[in-house]
């Protein structure tokens, strides 16, 4: 597991630097060819890692029944996030608002 976050840690930096070169506060030479949208996926991918690995060492589950859990869960956590419209607006929002 502590591979695994310290790999979560990386792509949140790398998330950070590539938010930073589109505010043009670095420049983009110090980033990598997926800009954020690349490093957010990237993150997503290692989260999953991590609650795979999480599963595999505290449950007696097989691989297709973790991936059913995680997929359950995601779009459940979606939902939830979807319902709350006043946060994907003042998300938006606060993201434009610094990117210019």
């Amino acid at each position: 597991k502590s591979t695994v976050l310290a790999k979560l840690t990386e792509e949140i930096g790398e998330i950070a630097v590539e938010i930073e070169i589109e505010r043009g506060n670095i420049p983009a030479s110090k980033g990598g060819s997926d800009g954020v949208f690349g490093e957010c996926c990237d993150l997503i991918n290692v989260a999953v890692d991590m609650a795979w690995v999480h599963c595999k060492e505290t449950q007696d589950m097989s691989d297709e029944q973790i991936a059913e859990l995680i997929l359950s869960y995601c779009l459940r956590k979606r939902e939830k996030l979807l319902e709350s419209k006043a946060w994907v607006i003042s998300s938006q929002d606060e993201w434009e608002t610094q990117s210019q």
